[in-house]
């Protein structure tokens, strides 16, 4: 039988299974799990129902088949999603991985893994695994008996998952709130109170600590590695080309942060082995204070995607100077064209002084607005016009497959956790598309 109609065959089957086995109760016993495991085959589609159904449903604590409780059944198949524990001496308090939000090779950053986490508004972890990559998830705390207990603060990884373990708490800027603290900010005429407002409201609302906040007034007071707020945001020169408005920019900076239109003076990285090298940096603006808290979280997301790209192809250019090759759009081709298209392709943007006008080119912006729309499209109101522009805007920036190919698998296994709901609406959208996203359903 062909292996892709018995995958569904299995699925149809554990489908059936977890409902039965859930009953009345609600509650999955150590008996019904070893049906389920028994039903599930060695497919990927049926090992990841089976971590749907770990995620999801409740397990009984004190039925055991064969010494192991309905949660020790299902793991030994699917290999256990627990990050960390705290022992008791009536069990333990696990924290469980819920979703995984970190594309296929993780984030490179710390910082992104935590964005990630912060954009989903629910609690969660980051942690860095063996190959040094970050991995952002949603997490629920399970006591293993009734009596367990204990504090996330307490938790070390289990030993094996990683290296470094950083829990991650929902904002607390709900929605109103945050409307209502913008408003209040505006009638504080002190600018130096104001600031402090500013600072604490950012921090609370992007999940950081109010040190990693510099308030500034213009490109020359931004500080590196540091969330920029730009009160100025370039004045009356704050929109796009066509009209957009500016809610936020990442940037190359030397010495000479600010060019004579007190724009930022944005330099392309230099591609010879001796000039002095920029530094990126990432700045908001008060229009993304504006759209509301998913606007301004939105925001941070996309820019900080940007720098990513941006500190990637500072680094190749550092590596490429390391090397005996002479010319670095030769050597930056020959190492990752093949192995990592999309990095041969934004290196070559950053290195381009005429992909700087042109926004630094369509293959960063694909990647941002993807990143952008997956992390506010659940919390965006349905009724609201925009929700669905950073998507169109994926679609009609079209970059090459080889570019493209990876960022849609990430967006259609982000797709298979929303509501049948929420996919019916993205479907509707998805069938209008004629570029990076035709015939793409989810």
């Amino acid at each position: 039988m062909d292996r892709e109609v018995w995958a569904t065959m299995s699925v149809t089957t554990l489908k059936k299974l977890e409902k039965q086995s859930l009953g009345n109760d609600g509650v999955i016993d150590a008996k019904e799990a070893t049906a389920l495991v028994k039903a599930a085959g060695k497919d990927k589609e049926s090992i990841g129902f089976l971590r749907d159904v770990t995620h999801r449903d409740t397990f009984s604590k004190s039925s055991k088949v064969g010494g192991k409780t309905a949660q020790q059944i299902v793991d030994a198949k699917v290999g256990s999603q627990v990050l960390a524990s705290v022992p008791h001496t009536s069990g333990s308090l696990q924290v469980r991985i819920q979703d995984e939000l970190s594309p296929t090779k993780g984030f490179k950053t710390e910082e992104l893994a935590r964005a990630a986490v912060m954009a989903s508004g629910k609690t969660g972890a980051v942690l860095q695994d063996k190959s040094g990559a970050w991995r952002a998830y949603t997490t629920k705390a399970v006591a293993t008996t009734e009596k367990a207990e204990g504090k996330l603060e307490q938790m070390t990884p289990r030993k094996g998952v990683g290296e470094h373990l950083g829990f991650v708490y929902p904002s607390d800027a709900k929605p109103d709130r945050f409307k209502s603290d913008v408003k209040d900010l505006e009638a504080i005429r002190d600018p130096v109170q104001r600031d402090a407002k500013l600072k604490t409201l950012l921090a609370r609302s992007l999940g950081v600590s109010e040190d990693k906040i510099n308030i500034a007034s213009g490109p020359d007071q931004y500080k590196k590695d540091l969330i920029n707020y730009d009160t100025s945001m370039f004045g009356e020169k704050a929109t796009t080309a066509d009209g957009g408005r500016i809610l936020g920019v990442t940037a190359l900076l030397g010495e000479t942060k600010t060019n004579a239109n007190k724009m930022p003076n944005n330099l392309a990285i230099p591609k010879d082995k001796t000039s002095k090298l920029p530094e990126a940096y990432i700045a908001i603006g008060p229009y993304a204070l504006d759209g509301g808290i998913e606007t301004l979280q939105g925001t941070y997301m996309h820019e900080l995607v940007h720098k990513e790209h941006a500190s990637d192809a500072l680094d190749a250019v550092r590596d490429f100077r390391k090397s005996s090759a002479k010319g670095f759009d030769d050597w930056n081709a020959k190492t990752y064209q093949k192995q990592d298209p999309a990095a041969w392709r934004l290196n070559d943007a950053f290195t381009t002084d005429k992909s700087l006008d042109a926004n630094w080119n369509k293959s960063t912006e694909f990647f941002a607005h993807g990143e952008e729309f997956m992390k506010t499209f659940t919390r965006t109101p349905a009724t609201e016009l925009g929700r669905f522009s950073d998507l169109h805007h994926m679609d009609h920036d079209t970059v090459s497959p080889a570019v493209a190919g990876p960022m849609i698998e990430r967006f259609q296994r982000w797709a298979s956790t929303l509501s049948q709901t929420e996919r019916d609406a993205l479907n509707v959208e998805l069938a209008k598309a004629k570029g990076n996203f035709k015939g793409v359903q989810v």
